[in-house]
C-alpha cells in the first residue's frame, strides 16, 4: 500500500496537533511537518470534512483537533483519504466458479482484515509510544 503525498500531509498533522493539544497556523504547520501550505490547506479540508479537525478564523486561527487523540485512529484518517487497504475484485472472486480465484479471495480479505487491524492505533498511541 502506497499512501497518497495529501494523505501523508494529513497524517503527519494530525500527529502535530495531538502532540500540540492547541491551535496551530498553516505557517506552524509547514515549518513542523515541511509539507508546503497548499497541501496542508488541500488536506486540512478533508480532515475538516471528515470531522477530525476544526479550523478556527481570524488573526489567532488555525487547526486543532474535533476530538481527543485516543478517539482518532490512523485506520479512520487513511479511510477518510481513501488510503486504505483495499480489494478491487473481492466480491466478484468470491462469487467466482473457480475455486483458485475463491481462494485468492479469502487470503486477500484476511490479510485485509490483518491491516485494518494493525492500522487501528489511535493519535494517543503514537504519542504514548516509548522513543
Amino acid at each position: 500500500m502506497k499512501m497518497q503525498y495529501i494523505t501523508d500531509c494529513a497524517l503527519l498533522m494530525m500527529v502535530c496537533l495531538a502532540d500540540e493539544n492547541r491551535i496551530i497556523t498553516s505557517r506552524e504547520l509547514e515549518s513542523k511537518i515541511r509539507f508546503p501550505q497548499q497541501s496542508i490547506f488541500t488536506a486540512s479540508r478533508k480532515l475538516k470534512k471528515a470531522g477530525f479537525i476544526n479550523t478556527v478564523s481570524g488573526p489567532f486561527g488555525g487547526y486543532l483537533l474535533a476530538k481527543p487523540p485516543e478517539q482518532i485512529t490512523v485506520q479512520e484518517i487513511l479511510s477518510a483519504f481513501k488510503d486504505a487497504f483495499t480489494i478491487s475484485n473481492e466480491a466478484l472472486a468470491k462469487k467466482s466458479s473457480m475455486k483458485s480465484l475463491r481462494k485468492l479471495a479469502k487470503k486477500l480479505s484476511h490479510v485485509k482484515d490483518e491491516i485494518d487491524a494493525q492500522m487501528s492505533f489511535t493519535l494517543a498511541d503514537v504519542l504514548n509510544a516509548p522513543d
